[in-house]
C-alpha cells in the first residue's frame, strides 16, 4: 500500500474537496469522480482535473473519510468522513488560515520559553493543539 501524506489546511484542493463531501453523503449508491467534479465546480467555478481529483480522493481514502465500493468506481463518504468534512474546512477558514497568514515567523523553530510576546506563546498553544487534534483524528501522515 502506498503511503501519502497528511492533510494540510493549507492546501485549497483538499479543503474545497472535503467541504463538497457532506453534500454526497446522500448518495445511498454512491458517487463517481465525475459527479464530485460537477458539484465542485457547481458551488466554486474551479477547475479541478480527473488526475488532481483522483489523487486527491486516494488520500483522503488512505485517511479512511472516504471508501470505494468493491469493484465499481463509485465512493462513499464514511462516518468519520462526515464528522471530519464538516469541522476541518471551517476550522480552516475561520481559525488557522487567518493565524497562519498573521504569522511573520515560524513558531516551529523555537521553543515555548523563547517566545517574547504573549501573542507569540497563544500561536505555539493553537498550532500545538491542533497538532494533536490531527493525530487523534487521523491526519497524520499514513
Amino acid at each position: 500500500m502506498r503511503k501519502y501524506s497528511g492533510i494540510k489546511i493549507e492546501n485549497d484542493r483538499i479543503m474545497t474537496l472535503l467541504a463538497m463531501l457532506p453534500c454526497l453523503a446522500h448518495y445511498p449508491e454512491g458517487f463517481r469522480l465525475s459527479e464530485l467534479r460537477e458539484l465542485i465546480f457547481k458551488f466554486t467555478k474551479k477547475d479541478y482535473s480527473i488526475p488532481q481529483l483522483a489523487y486527491d480522493l486516494r488520500k483522503i481514502r488512505a485517511k479512511k473519510l472516504v471508501c470505494r465500493f468493491p469493484h465499481t468506481n463509485r465512493y462513499t463518504i464514511t462516518p468519520q468522513g462526515v464528522r471530519i468534512s464538516v469541522v476541518l474546512p471551517s476550522l480552516a477558514d475561520k481559525l488557522c488560515n487567518p493565524l497562519i497568514s498573521l504569522c511573520l515567523y515560524s513558531i516551529k523553530s523555537r521553543l515555548p520559553e523563547k517566545l517574547q510576546t504573549p501573542l507569540d506563546q497563544h500561536y505555539y498553544n493553537i498550532e500545538k493543539e491542533t497538532s494533536i487534534i490531527s493525530e487523534l483524528l487521523g491526519l497524520n501522515a499514513a
